[in-house]
């Protein structure tokens, strides 16, 4: 925005970015929720840093399922179900950036 600028009415003018305060949001299937815990590290990669595995770490995991067809009949048909997961990624480097795409890695113990 610039001095004289009109904006309309429910409109933002300024966006602030917590860089302290980074997270990626990835949908995980009904049928593989029981791997994902809270506290839990992951490994996180972002196509501009290719092969370089950034840690994260399972902060908050919905309590209700996203993305849900109007009728599931079959227990194959449960995958299509999926939870958000939200994994903190810290960013020493500056490296990840708000709207980056990323690919989430969870260890299987």
């Amino acid at each position: 925005m610039r001095k004289g600028d009109v904006v309309a009415p429910n409109q933002p003018i300024v966006r602030v970015l917590r860089a302290d305060d980074l997270w990626v949001k990835v949908y995980v299937p009904e049928t593989k929720l029981g791997m994902i815990h809270l506290d839990q590290q992951v490994s996180v990669t972002v196509d501009s840093h290719p092969g370089k595995q950034f840690q994260g770490t399972v902060r908050q995991i919905a309590t209700e399922s996203e993305f849900t067809p109007r009728n599931i009949q079959s227990p194959d048909e449960r995958r299509f179900q999926v939870f958000g997961v939200k994994v903190r990624v810290s960013n020493p480097d500056g490296v990840f950036k708000s709207g980056m795409a990323a690919e989430v890695t969870v260890p299987l113990q």
